[in-house]
């Protein structure tokens, strides 16, 4: 997505807010009457606003993805796949399933990565399939490992490492004890410091993409957005979650390393504090925060 649609979506976003219930009905049906995804977005930002789970949370693609109706994906309790026969679903999101599965051939529990078909599907897909394409290049203990993407039907199929674990984002409002959080952060950090050895931004690093597992050993995953250094670090596009996202992220400015560290450094404020660094709408908005935040010691 380009800096100036996310930008029409924030705007659609904030006048819709402002409007009383026919007025933002009349509002949407003339700005987005060329543009049906536009409306889906916003619709979807508005009902977010109202949730504890904001749209800073989210991707400006899951915004897109998850105002769609109806989502279903190809994979049900029994059904084949290649050598993978489905056990059970283990997660559903805005833009997919992540179903368990059995590998017969080689007798292994594995996760399979599904996709809505949709509107836009065919940017969802070329994302899994980038996503298979920058994890599988790195080989460390703190990332998910990607075994390898099958097609059924010309859809991209992610299949991947079982980790039985919960998202950080799973804690999100509660500090955490600062000895864990040490842990996990630490963790999460040589995870990136393998990436970024190996050319590639992670680019969306939030709590949701923080696997723990029962023993407090972290996995790292969803590449779909991540970028190579040097080579499309500058690309014109926003992507990754606006909570979480480095000015330069937001500004659709040159990107290096540093903004996988910023975003790992607003996830530990989160971990320690149980808040964001920068609550509210506004240091997205504007790109760039403009007052410092709380200090951690002072909330707890």
């Amino acid at each position: 997505m380009s800096p100036e649609q996310w930008n029409k979506i924030v705007e659609l976003f904030h006048a819709a807010r402002a409007k009383t219930s026919t007025e933002r009905a009349a509002l949407l049906d003339s700005a987005s009457a060329a543009d049906p995804e536009l409306r889906l977005a916003v619709e979807q930002m508005l009902r977010d606003d109202e949730a504890s789970y904001s749209l800073l949370d989210r991707s400006p693609i899951e915004v897109m993805a998850a105002g769609a109706p109806h989502p279903y994906t190809l994979a049900s309790v029994g059904a084949t796949f290649g050598r993978y026969e489905i056990v059970a679903l283990i997660g559903r999101g805005g833009m997919g399933e992540v179903w368990a599965a059995h590998d017969t051939e080689l007798d292994r529990a594995v996760a399979i990565k599904f996709l809505f078909p949709r509107p836009g599907f065919g940017r969802l897909a070329e994302r899994l399939t980038h996503e298979a394409r920058a994890a599988s290049a790195l080989n460390h203990p703190n990332i998910v490992t990607v075994y390898e993407v099958i097609r059924h039907e010309d859809t991209p199929l992610i299949v991947m490492e079982m980790v039985k674990g919960e998202p950080l984002g799973s804690a999100r409002g509660t500090p955490q004890p600062l000895e864990q959080v040490v842990q996990l952060v630490s963790q999460t950090a040589r995870a990136l410091a393998a990436a970024h050895a190996h050319g590639i931004i992670h680019c969306d690093i939030k709590p949701e993409n923080i696997l723990v597992r029962s023993d407090g050993y972290v996995k790292v995953l969803d590449f779909g957005v991540a970028r190579q250094i040097g080579r499309d670090a500058a690309a014109a596009r926003i992507s990754g979650t606006p909570r979480y996202m480095s000015p330069e992220q937001a500004r659709a400015e040159l990107i290096s390393p540093a903004t996988d560290v910023y975003s790992l450094g607003l996830v530990l404020y989160e971990l320690v504090t149980g808040q964001h660094a920068f609550p509210g709408h506004s240091p997205f908005l504007r790109a760039t925060p403009t007052s410092e935040p709380l200090v951690p010691s002072s909330i707890n």
